[in-house]
Formats: C-alpha cells, structure tokens, sequence
C-alpha cells in the first residue's frame, strides 16, 4: 500500500491507512527537520513499514545490512530508503519508529558529515523518541520531553552507560552485543544532546 507526494513515498505492507497516516506525520515532520537542519534533500525520500520480522530481515540481507535486522529500523543512505519493522508496536510506537529513521534519512541528505553515534542517535530521538512529540488532528508538534518511563529505566545505578562509553559508543553494536544497553543507548544520547543544546554552560 503506497502513499506519495514530492518529497516523500510511504510504502506499508500492512494497510492503506497505515501508509497514508505515516505519510501526513512524516510530511509534518518536513519542515521542522529544514528549520533544525538549515536545508533539504534534494532526493525524494523512501519510507517502508514491513508488518513482520521475517520480511524486515529479509530487505536487510538483501540490502546487505544483515546487522540491521538485530534492530527495529534503520536509514539506508545508499538507497536514501528509511525502513521500519512494525511487528508487535502499537500506531504510536510506529509512528515514533518512522520519524526517528526519516529523521536520520533528511541528516543524510542534506551532509556528507558523518556524526558519532551518540549524536545521530539523540537528534533522532528528539523527533522521535517515546512522548517527544504528539500527533492530534494533523497537526504534529515535535521536540517534547522523553516519556518519563523511558527516562526512568536509565536512571536506576548500572542502567546507564558512563559519559566516555556513551561518546566511544555505537549504537547498532551495543543492540548486538547486549541489547538492554544498545536501547538505553537511545534516550541518554537524547538527554546527553538535549543537555547540550539547552542546558549546558558555555564552556561546555
């Protein structure tokens, strides 16, 4: 099931609602993604939501990104093709999974710069991440606080990586290697970079 514009194609595996939904949030998330970026790709942009596991796995090998498959999604450059696994997530969690992958699509497109880990994790969760945005009536407000659950589970002692193993971190081999750290990967590089951006003194 496909839904397209000029920017942008959502294709779904599991319904024309799912495709159409997904493609209006991701349009929203557009031109909040110019503003933070000061540009835009000058590519069409591809999203793909697969309803199951299996088949996620394998677009993954195919696309030779077999490591890919140990995650929920990932941002294909070379194809410039953001891709989702659905399986199990509630319309929520989906929509959060589509807005994280597109928002490292649109850093793609518009920098040859490659960013640590960290970085590119925590820029996409701040437009994706659990209760940092909402989407009511069409209207998508994005940038919000974390979900205070997720922000939880990494307070707890020995739940969070220290600061020199977030920095040296990466996150696809922290999934692979033990997945409990890879996922709190994601909200302390959101906490590390919204630290940064909003909090942090000048000589930092």
């Amino acid at each position: 099931f496909e839904a397209d514009g000029e920017r942008l194609r959502v294709r779904s595996a599991a319904s024309a609602e799912q495709a159409k939904d997904v493609h209006a949030i991701a349009t929203a998330l557009l031109p909040v993604l110019e503003a933070e970026t000061d540009g835009r790709p000058t590519r069409k942009m591809q999203l793909f939501v697969f309803k199951d596991r299996a088949t996620y796995g394998t677009w993954c090998k195919a696309a030779g990104r077999e490591g890919f498959a140990a995650a929920s999604g990932l941002a294909d450059g070379a194809t410039f093709t953001a891709v989702v696994c659905a399986e199990d997530l509630p319309p929520e969690s989906v929509r959060g999974m589509c807005l994280h992958e597109l928002t490292h699509l649109y850093q793609y497109g518009v920098t040859p710069a490659v960013m640590p880990s960290w970085y590119a994790e925590g820029f996409a969760e701040t437009f994706g991440g659990d209760g940092t945005f909402t989407w009511a009536d069409g209207k998508l407000a994005a940038g919000g606080m974390m979900s205070a659950g997720r922000l939880a589970a990494i307070r707890a002692d020995g739940a969070y990586l220290p600061l020199a193993d977030l920095l040296k971190g990466n996150a696809l081999k922290l999934l692979i290697a033990a997945r409990a750290k890879g996922a709190s990967f994601y909200p302390q590089s959101w906490a590390f970079l919204r630290w940064l951006r909003t909090a942090a003194p000048p000589d930092v």
